[in-house]
């Protein structure tokens, strides 16, 4: 009977030293995930404006070029008509 209390009391023992690994653990991701997000915020704070800017760049770009193409076909189906 005293083997079988020893063994349940080792068996909760491991059980309580696992459960606390799993905890240190979790702690240590969600440390780390937090770190990461943190990084990110901090590289889209500053460097938001320079986004912008090359975003509307690109808008710009596509809109000349849609619309040089618009004029090309244009012109392209004007000559075909005649």
């Amino acid at each position: 009977m005293e083997l079988l209390k020893q063994l349940e009391n080792s068996i909760l023992q491991i059980r309580k030293i696992a459960v606390d690994s799993v905890k240190v653990k979790e702690q240590q991701l969600e440390e780390k995930v937090s770190a990461a997000v943190d990084k990110m915020h901090i590289f889209i704070h500053q460097n938001i404006i320079e986004l912008i800017s090359e975003r509307k760049t690109t808008l710009r770009k596509n809109e000349i070029m849609f619309k040089s193409i618009q004029i090309a076909c244009s012109t392209f189906f004007e000559e075909y008509d005649r």
